[in-house]
């Protein structure tokens, strides 16, 4: 049957090599849904293979020059006119109740958002299922690696909520404008469903790869930082929230200063970071242990932290 309520939103830069298996996934849907697919300034066979399907009603292709999976995102959604919206990457795939059971538990449960789980590097992410979870709880899990996670292509949202409150995507941003974009959202959702079916299928997030200590560093990490500065201004009011932000980006602060075997010019605002939110780390309910000893080893043992670093690499 025809959905007339959800629209699948694909941005794709040079994807010949998987754009085909990822539309194909979403035109198997067991609802059929619109399909919005923004061609990102290609510059391989992509847009040749986007034409394949010029012919079906319900997916529409948009030709942009290379404006960033952000830029490309926020054209699309201007497009959206179906009740609800999810992100689908152009290097992913999905099972074929992806839609429906994202669609049965917001629409059951009355809920402003819903979550499913989700397959990374084949191995399964199980969420533990939610009715009610609010946005408090949402806010701090988004912001803990390895739970509902601060991306989009999990999720199913509600459009009037990002229109009436103008959430885009911030296309300053080149690494955590999934996470801004959530937080943003979040903050106006009365209630959150998180189910127990995984069926978003990723490759790889792209995150563990820029946390290795080694030559695949980007500088693009930086944009976290900012992102937690924005998520402080956003939750102001929320002392609990502000407390698990401060005290992740503390420990992101250490990882950084780490991975640039603390030799960088940005060391001392780095440093500066760490020290004023290490009550915050001793204070975080969501931080590990080992996660709550970084800033204070990379603080107090540098050289020796340093050391165990580069044997890490050898």
């Amino acid at each position: 049957m025809i959905s007339k309520k959800v629209t699948v939103i694909v941005p794709a830069y040079n994807a010949q090599e998987t754009i085909k298996e990822c539309i194909d996934s979403l035109i198997n849907q067991k609802i059929s849904v619109n399909i919005i697919i923004v061609n990102d300034g290609s510059t391989d066979k992509t847009s040749k293979i986007l034409k394949e399907y010029k012919d079906s009603k319900n997916i529409f292709v948009i030709e942009t020059k290379h404006i960033g999976v952000s830029n490309a995102r926020n054209v699309a959604i201007k497009l959206v006119k179906t009740d609800y919206v999810t992100f689908v990457d152009a290097d992913d795939i999905v099972t074929e109740y992806y839609v429906d059971n994202l669609l049965k538990e917001i629409t059951y449960f009355k809920a402003d958002l819903s979550i499913c789980g989700y397959s990374l590097d084949n191995h399964p992410v199980n969420l533990k299922q939610h009715d009610n979870y609010t946005s408090e709880e949402f806010v701090k899990d988004i912001i803990t690696p390895g739970n509902c996670g601060g991306y989009v292509w999990n999720k199913l949202f509600r459009l009037d909520i990002i229109r009436e409150h103008s959430i885009y995507f911030d296309s300053h941003i080149q690494f955590g404008e999934d996470l801004l974009f959530c937080a943003k959202y979040g903050k106006f959702c009365s209630k959150i469903v998180v189910g127990n079916s995984v069926d978003y299928i990723k490759e790889s997030d792209g995150v563990s790869s820029i946390y290795k200590f080694n030559t695949s560093f980007s500088y693009k990490i930086f944009d976290l930082l900012k992102v937690y500065d924005r998520l402080k201004s956003l939750y102001a009011d929320n002392k609990t929230i502000i407390r698990e932000v401060c005290g992740r980006q503390c420990v992101l602060a250490a990882d950084i200063s780490r991975m640039l075997m603390f030799q960088d010019k940005k060391s001392k605002t780095l440093k500066g970071i760490m020290y004023s939110n290490l009550i915050s780390v001793i204070k975080s309910r969501k931080l590990k242990l080992r996660e709550k000893v970084k800033p204070f080893l990379v603080l107090s043992f540098p050289v020796i932290q340093h050391w165990v670093d580069v044997n890490k690499l050898r």
